[in-house]
């Protein structure tokens, strides 16, 4: 069954971007296996192109985020970190850019232990930085973190300079980031 989710206006009002099981081809065939990828439409329904190709199992790509200036988009992927259609190493997800026009596919963090992941990015107002979740370790090591504990990370939007914000250990999870107005 083709899903579509998680629609996001562009900051100029003119596209949508959200994640899709259907067919790369824009049809409504349901591929096998069925994999998520990063999609664009113009706002009156024209222009439907992928953003992503991921055609193998696990290597999805979901929770695409415009950029202040709507010339790149972050997201959260499964695939392998050399950017070919394979699933990452354990499955672990990754925080990943790409232009808005699908060049440029690059990831931000390199996480491979399982249940070191990372989500839910968003970027900073200024475009510079990327705030996001992650179960790796606060030490920035690529291992999970004690308890399988989210913490809330922060990242340059060129990959550098990857930060925790929070640094707890206990169990206690640090969840859904946002930057203040």
């Amino acid at each position: 069954m083709i899903s579509n989710f998680d629609p996001r206006w562009s900051p100029d009002g003119t596209k949508v971007l959200f994640y899709s099981s259907r067919a790369l081809d824009g049809t409504d065939t349901a591929p096998m296996p069925l994999v998520s990828n990063l999609w664009q439409v113009n706002a009156d329904g024209t222009g439907l192109r992928p953003l992503t190709n991921s055609t193998a199992h696990g290597a999805d790509n979901f929770s695409g985020q415009w950029s202040p200036d709507g010339s790149k988009i972050v997201f959260a992927s499964s695939r392998r970190l050399d950017g070919t259609d394979a699933p990452n190493a354990n499955g672990t997800t990754n925080i990943w850019r790409v232009n808005s026009d699908g060049t440029g596919l690059t990831p931000l963090t390199r996480a491979t232990t399982t249940d070191a992941g990372s989500g839910s990015p968003l970027w900073s107002h200024d475009g510079t930085k990327i705030v996001f979740v992650s179960s790796r370790n606060p030490d920035g090591t690529d291992s999970q973190a004690p308890n399988f504990t989210f913490n809330i990370w922060l990242v340059n939007a060129d990959g550098t300079e990857l930060t925790p914000v929070t640094t707890t250990t206990s169990g206690a999870d640090s969840a859904f980031p946002s930057f203040g107005p």
